[in-house]
């Protein structure tokens, strides 16, 4: 995704991207659309990009051995809830970010909109940076995700 904005990607944890930005080490950082209040960043960057992109998943997971103990009302049971958990967490989410987009805008920050022709590559570019970046750790698995991405219509 940086790449194809014509940058060049730097790796850092959370908590050394305030540093980075005040000393100019970094032009900027990609975040998901929630936690850049608490690492008041607005205090060192004038500026947040719109449309967001890429697509945070809070996963919910058990042992396998456990689940295939379960019986099959259980794991209805199970699989129906945490449909509705995804549908009600999605919602949450969204909510936390207006929040944060309000509050960012409140402490000085900025919109700023990409270009209509970026827009128009964002899913794509994001897709295949984080499936190239997982490709070389684990190149024939996610070579079989984009084959099921793609099978479903779901792909870049």
């Amino acid at each position: 995704m940086i790449e194809a904005l014509g940058g060049s990607p730097v790796v850092l944890p959370g908590g050394d991207i305030y540093p980075a930005l005040e000393r100019g080490v970094v032009d900027g950082a990609a975040w998901p659309a929630v936690g850049a209040v608490n690492y008041r960043w607005f205090e060192v960057s004038s500026y947040f990009v719109r449309p967001t992109f890429g697509q945070v998943g809070h996963m919910l997971l058990m042992n396998l051995d456990a689940w295939n103990a379960l019986d099959e009302q259980t794991r209805t049971e199970i699989e129906t809830a945490a449909r509705a958990y995804e549908v009600e967490a999605s919602a949450t989410f969204d909510g936390l970010a207006g929040t944060e987009e309000e509050t960012l805008v409140a402490e000085g920050m900025q919109e700023t909109r990409f270009e209509d022709d970026v827009v128009a590559n964002l899913k794509s570019a994001w897709y295949n940076g984080v499936m190239d970046l997982a490709a070389t750790v684990n190149p024939d698995e996610i070579a079989q995700m984009r084959e099921i991405a793609e099978t479903a219509g779901i792909g870049e």
